[in-house]
């Protein structure tokens, strides 16, 4: 059996300190969501504008405009192409 390189362990390691971080951001964002919607009974429409706006601004100071217009413009074709569909629910008409 070959041995791992230093170089792919370390990679290894560090996917692995990612993948945790992306869980803790995640559950601390559901966690914000919940506490909007549940504990403070805001609309769906003024916790989604916060978190959005949060995070725009946080974009905006970390690269700059020109950075974050091309994320923003990459996120909505990527939405016109349905790349996130699968998280869409259908919508049930009465």
């Amino acid at each position: 059996m070959k041995r791992p390189n230093a170089t792919s362990a370390q990679a290894e390691h560090q996917a692995l300190e990612d993948a945790k971080s992306i869980a803790l951001c995640d559950r601390t964002l559901e966690k914000a969501a919940a506490m909007m919607l549940d504990d403070f009974k805001v609309p769906a429409g003024m916790a989604i504008d916060r978190l959005a706006t949060y995070a725009l601004a946080w974009m905006l100071q970390d690269g700059g405009k020109a950075k974050t217009a091309a994320f923003f413009r990459d996120v909505a074709g990527r939405i016109d192409q349905g790349e996130f569909d699968e998280l869409v629910k259908p919508q049930v008409r009465h």
